[in-house]
């Protein structure tokens, strides 16, 4: 259940709606890195989250940044189609 990890965490904290990060989910859910972005990722494709600051590369042997995702008004109202008691 990979939405699941999204929901909960919005159940939370319902103002992150405009702005997450993966590991933010992740470490909240106590799930791996992977499986919220697996969420995300299906989110994006189908148009319910959009990325509001891209992940980059800081140059070489330096890292990435972390990017900022948020849902749109779609997204807002599918995950309160499939969870009513969400505040989004």
């Amino acid at each position: 259940m990979a939405k699941a990890h999204l929901i909960n965490y919005f159940r939370y904290y319902p103002h992150k709606a405009r702005g997450f990060t993966v590991y933010e989910v992740a470490k909240f859910n106590k799930v791996t890195v992977n499986a919220v972005r697996n969420a995300v990722w299906r989110g994006i494709k189908n148009g319910n989250i959009i990325v509001i600051k891209p992940s980059r590369g800081r140059g070489r042997g330096k890292g990435k940044t972390i990017a900022v995702y948020a849902l749109n008004t779609k997204g807002r109202l599918y995950f309160k189609r499939i969870a009513p008691y969400l505040m989004l």
